[in-house]
């Protein structure tokens, strides 16, 4: 032992803070190199796993994988539009203006968001950046739809729309919670005085509701969907339906919203904090880290209705699929329906070496996250994003053999919310939890690196702080830099900064192998339109195709992405063909050979187009079942994987729609 304390005690979500002393950590023994094999999991699961986590020793020559750039990947469309293009720049909507926080309230807010030293005061961390606060004028479905005055949109259906103002915000994000939502509803939000505006299809809407649901989340949390923090102290929610939808069909409510109360568009908030802010280093100081930089991305997300941010990094895969894994920790991220709030802000640096102006380079991506694995051992929260992150961004590369005691590490963060920043220093232990205190409180003891789930880092320069949880350390392994764990906690100090983080390696045992070592799989995204001049959906694998009708075909409505499947029969999947009805103008899929021959010979309307995917004929290899139904109006057939969408249908439209059953099976990931 050295002349170190035999105990650390860091309050889980806590931190130390400036002018309140410094923790000294245990040191009952040093870390060590160990010898076994890895074991890598099976297939991916739908819903979090939770399992304890066991340490389990790797090889010092154990799996590595190499990063890759965004830029060699397909993209997916940006769900920001400019709002003169939209079909709302004029649509009258109903107030809903909230009354200013109470002086109480406000009070609240600063105590809540404090993070103080030691573990006895209270803490916050992740670091709280939004207040939750009740609406009652839109508390349930029966209230939002007096509000909604409903006028002819320029698609031939109906828009309504509500604003929603609440003073002194630096921004409001809504809660809008969904009990129905019919075929072709698309959703709106715009801020006052913006030319743009984030647009989402009720379908993804659904697609997260079902993520929720399928992960085990019930009540309001499992039915809300999240905007954007658009910035400003106001926000409009749009709603558009197709023609000849049933007002009634739409059933939502907006029963809360954050009110974000810090500016997260400067560096307002670290500036204020004190000397510990002086100490950070902008990463646009330097051109060391350049390449990681780019895997690093501030998140924004809702816990409980109020806003927080952290900190996670891309992660790339063996495979280099291309698929966008997500690390961050799990004191951050626990729940589904905290990853479905999720919000990333890529490239979030400063223009300039200094400079407390945000880049130009800044790109915002919503739409949430899928949680894969979350689990308190190594404070881990693994997941994919939903939609794919912006040119330029990397895939970072990562090692599942944990550094030596001695190597050095950075890391790159984003505290308080603020612009990016870096950490460099060295690994001086490893640590485990030996007692989960009632308080929140963790005390860890210093063990070998055969046992430990946590990893000490001394930093030489650049302290972290809470808004950096999550973020990754980064060693050098053979000659190539890689991710070796995620931030868990730390004491903040210009003179001793110290953070523990969970170990890579371990969670990468423990479970993210099944992802991250696994063959790539070839699925690639099948895309939905809905066509607003007959009322039908198409759905195409090909980007090409999908970005042609997006620029010459206007009366088609862009979905998102409806579900993943092949390219090809190499994995034994199963070919759909599709044909074009020249009658009714839509598309006709199916995977039965045999209904397909029988449309080639009787249907002379129906001309074939080949081969447009492939999927499965029964429930096999993680697949979903697709569902169909028969549109009697239209004469077209519908196809859905989200069985909150096909319970939608079957409640409020069966009178025009036949319910056909299960299709195929698809997936619902990449």
């Amino acid at each position: 032992m050295d002349s170190r304390s035999a105990w650390l005690v860091l309050r889980r979500l806590g931190w130390s803070t400036l002018g309140l002393g410094f923790v000294t950590l245990a040191a009952c023994g040093g870390g060590g190199s160990s010898s076994s094999n890895i074991e890598v999991g099976g297939l991916a699961a739908q819903a979090p796993v939770a399992a304890k986590i066991v340490v389990q020793p790797v090889k010092a020559d154990g799996p590595i994988a190499s990063l890759t750039r965004s830029a060699e990947l397909p993209q997916d469309v940006s769900q920001l539009r400019m709002r003169a293009s939209a079909s709302a720049s004029a649509v009258q909507s109903a107030q809903v203006q909230l009354d200013p926080l109470t002086a109480q309230k406000k009070a609240l807010i600063e105590q809540k968001g404090k993070v103080t030293w030691p573990p006895a005061a209270s803490a916050a961390v992740p670091t709280l950046v939004g207040v939750g606060r009740d609406i009652d004028a839109t508390v349930n479905d029966a209230a939002t739809a007096q509000l909604l005055l409903w006028n002819d949109s320029i698609a031939n259906g109906r828009v309504a729309a509500i604003h929603f103002s609440t003073p002194d915000a630096k921004g409001v994000r809504l809660g809008v919670r969904v009990s129905s939502l019919p075929l072709g509803t698309t959703l709106r939000f715009y801020a006052a005085g913006s030319p743009t505006l984030f647009e989402v299809s009720g379908q993804q809407v659904l697609a997260s509701i079902q993520r929720n649901l399928d992960a085990g989340e019930s009540g309001d949390a499992a039915h809300t969907y999240w905007s954007p923090d658009l910035g400003g102290e106001e926000v409009t929610l749009e709603i558009e339906v197709p023609a000849g939808t049933p007002i009634d069909q739409i059933q939502i409510a907006v029963p809360r919203l954050t009110h974000v109360f810090d500016r997260l568009d400067t560096a307002t908030i670290v500036k204020s904090l004190g000397s510990a802010s002086v100490c950070t280093l902008d990463v646009s100081c330097t051109h060391a880290y350049d390449t990681e930089s780019k895997s690093v991305a501030r998140m924004t997300f809702v816990k409980d209705g109020d806003g927080y941010a952290c900190t996670g990094t891309l992660v790339n895969d063996k495979a280099s699929s291309g698929t966008p894994y997500f690390l961050s920790a799990y004191h951050c991220i626990s729940t589904q329906a905290a990853a479905s709030s999720i919000t990333t802000d890529w490239f979030y640096r400063s223009s300039q070496c200094g400079s407390v102006i945000l880049s130009d380079a800044v790109r915002t991506l919503a739409g949430g996250a899928t949680l894969l694995l979350a689990n308190a051992d190594t404070d881990t929260a693994f997941m994919v994003l939903n939609g794919m992150p912006p040119p330029g961004a990397v895939y970072a590369a990562w090692s599942a053999t944990p550094p030596a005691v001695g190597s050095d590490v950075f890391g790159l963060h984003h505290p308080y919310a603020d612009l990016q920043k870096y950490s460099t220093g060295k690994v001086i232990d490893y640590f485990e939890c030996i007692a989960h205190n009632t308080d929140g409180n963790c005390t860890f003891a210093s063990v070998s690196t055969s046992t430990a789930h946590f990893m000490e880092v001394l930093w030489g320069q650049g302290p972290v702080q809470p808004g950096s949880s999550g973020s990754g350390v980064f060693a050098t392994s053979n000659g190539t830099t890689v991710l070796v764990g995620q931030l868990f906690g730390g004491a903040a100090s210009c003179t001793n900064a110290i953070a523990v983080y969970g170990r890579f390696d371990v969670a990468y045992n423990a479970g993210m192998s099944q992802w991250l070592n696994a063959p790539a799989n070839g699925r690639i995204p099948i895309y939905r339109f809905f066509n607003t001049a007959n009322l039908t959906h198409f759905y195409t694998g090909s980007a090409a195709e999908r970005d042609r009708v997006r620029s010459t075909m206007l009366q088609y409505n862009y979905e998102g992405i409806a579900f993943y499947a092949y390219t090809d029969a190499s994995t034994g999947a199963t070919g759909l063909e599709r044909f074009f009805n020249s009658k009714t103008g839509a598309h006709f899929y199916t995977i039965n050979a045999d209904e397909a021959a029988s449309v080639r010979t009787n249907n002379p309307t129906y001309s074939d187009e080949g081969k447009s995917w492939y999927a499965n004929t029964g429930a096999t290899a993680g697949a979903t079942a697709m569902y169909r139904f028969y549109n009697r109006l239209t004469e077209t057939h519908f196809y859905t994987i989200n069985s909150a969408e096909r319970d939608a249908i079957l409640r409020t439209s069966s009178a025009t729609f036949n319910y056909d059953g299960i299709a195929y099976y698809a997936w619902t990931g990449p």
